[in-house]
């Protein structure tokens, strides 16, 4: 899948596994057909300096940034 959307996206220096999943799924499901959204705060570069510290951070940033959408964007 990985070559498929680098084909389809020649810029693409990153993929979250997860949430190619998500929207994989959304896109080849049965009707109704959901749709996706995934919200993601990047917390460190996943080399071998990778540290946890900020993926609180990362997660309160995300969930933020959700209710943002949320109350301003999308109709409820």
């Amino acid at each position: 899948m990985e070559k498929q959307i680098h084909s389809l996206n020649p810029h693409t220096v990153a993929l979250d596994m997860e949430s190619c999943a998500v929207f994989y799924v959304a896109a080849n499901i049965g009707e109704p057909r959901p749709k996706a959204l995934v919200v993601k705060s990047i917390c460190d570069f996943a080399n071998e300096q990778k540290d946890d510290r900020f993926q609180r951070f990362a997660a309160y940033t995300s969930i933020q940034y959700i209710y943002y959408l949320m109350e301003k964007h999308l109709p409820f």
